[in-house]
C-alpha cells in the first residue's frame, strides 16, 4: 500500500470514531426532547383501543416519571404527591373516557443543570396543547407545562408538573 492510501484509511477510521463517540454520547437536551416528543406520541389517540392497549400505553408513559412525582394541577383537582402506579391510573382513566385524543408540545425550553449536585437536573417549559379531552367538540385546551427533570441511573425521569392555563375559551 502506498502512502495516499493508509492516510485515506486513518481519515477514514477517524471520522468514524468521531461519528460514533457523537452518537453515544448525544447532547442530554436532546435526549430529553426525544422522550417528550415519544410521550406525545404515546398519549395520541386516535380511535377506541382495546382496554389492555390502553394500559400499556399508560404504563409506557408512567415509566417516565419518578416515583414518586409531584403533580400540580390545580384547574384539574390534582395536587400532591403520587406514586408512579397512581399515574398509571390516571393516564389510564384520561385515555379510556377520550374516544380521541391528541397532544402537542410547542414552545419546548429546557434548562441542564449540572451543578454541583450529584445528579443533573433539567427544567422544561412548554406549551402543551391537547384535543379531545373534553369531548370531541371542544376546542383545544392549551396550557403552560412545567417538568422538573433529575436524571437516575443514566435516564432522565419526571419528578415534578406544573400547569398553568394560557387560554380559557
Amino acid at each position: 500500500m502506498n502512502r495516499s492510501t493508509l492516510w485515506i484509511a486513518a481519515l477514514a477510521l477517524l471520522l468514524v470514531g468521531l461519528g460514533s463517540w457523537f452518537y453515544l454520547h448525544t447532547d442530554d437536551s436532546r435526549l430529553i426532547r426525544r422522550q417528550l416528543a415519544q410521550l406525545s406520541e404515546l398519549a395520541n389517540k386516535e380511535e377506541q383501543e382495546p382496554p389492555l392497549k390502553a394500559l400499556q400505553r399508560a404504563a409506557r408513559i408512567g415509566k417516565a416519571f419518578s416515583d414518586p412525582c409531584l403533580l400540580e394541577l390545580a384547574d384539574h383537582q390534582l395536587q400532591g404527591s403520587y406514586s408512579r402506579k397512581e399515574l398509571v391510573d390516571q393516564i389510564f382513566l384520561i385515555r379510556r373516557q377520550s374516544s380521541q385524543l391528541r397532544v402537542e408540545l410547542y414552545d419546548l425550553s429546557i434548562t441542564i443543570d449540572q451543578g454541583q449536585q450529584s445528579q443533573p437536573e433539567a427544567t422544561v417549559a412548554a406549551t402543551l396543547v391537547a384535543a379531545g379531552l373534553e369531548g370531541d367538540d371542544q376546542p383545544p385546551l392549551a396550557e403552560e407545562l412545567q417538568l422538573h427533570l433529575n436524571q437516575e441511573q443514566g435516564e432522565w425521569l419526571i419528578d415534578s408538573v406544573r400547569f398553568n392555563t394560557v387560554l380559557e375559551r
